[in-house]
């Protein structure tokens, strides 16, 4: 209703150490964000308050994670692994306006007003990766994590993949271009509160790969 963008550019970053033969730390981040302002074509009822004129409103995900992976196959030409971890995933909604707002006890003027709905929890995450070395210097893989646990008063799940190709340009310096897929579902609903994030973004992404 306010003409939030369907699509914005996005940021994640990932990293693995292999401490210990097939024992490897990953850990991670991907974030996103969209923002718009406008008139309203209908009244938004949201946090107890309607808002039934000129507005803002935003929606951001932040998703940082770390795992512990263990290499069931790993040689020169593919690493395969199980992963067994956690994610803190920080889902925000906000909307907000100093116009056309009415609360519980009648119409608010002279004051801007916002409301908010976030959803913040620590969640376990079980996860595989794959890397096959297609050449000299270029590899393809895939990558998933996920959840369906409820860890109360929170319900709902996660999921994250990606499907990559990596190009090595020095042996410790490389690009890569791949596809991912991020989906939320979580409620959190208590006796005062209600908030239910049910959303997901997908599309290419490009990388600079540094190994050492």
């Amino acid at each position: 209703m306010l003409g939030v963008p369907g699509s914005r550019p996005g940021f994640s970053a990932r990293g693995s150490w292999n401490f210990a033969g097939r024992s490897f730390i990953d850990f991670g981040y991907s974030g996103f964000s969209r923002s718009a302002s406008g008139i309203l074509s209908q009244d938004i009822d949201f946090g107890g308050i309607t808002f039934s004129a000129e507005a803002g409103a935003s929606v951001k995900s932040h998703l940082p994670y770390i795992d512990y992976r263990y290499g069931f196959v790993k040689n020169e030409d593919v690493q395969f692994g199980l992963t067994l971890g956690a994610a803190y995933p920080v889902l925000q909604a906000k909307i907000s306006s100093s116009v056309g707002i009415t609360g519980p006890g009648g119409p608010i003027f002279g004051v801007e007003v916002a409301r908010e709905a976030k959803i913040s929890t620590p969640v376990p995450l079980l996860g595989l990766q794959f890397d096959a070395k297609l050449g000299d210097r270029l590899s393809a893989g895939v990558f998933f994590h996920g959840i369906f646990a409820p860890v109360h008063p929170y319900v709902g799940s996660i999921f994250d993949a990606d499907a990559h190709l990596n190009w090595f340009v020095t042996r410790n310096f490389g690009i890569g271009a791949g596809f991912e897929y991020t989906k939320f579902n979580i409620k959190r609903e208590d006796t005062n509160t209600l908030v239910d994030f049910s959303y997901y973004y997908y599309g290419p992404r490009l990388a600079l790969l540094l190994t050492f």
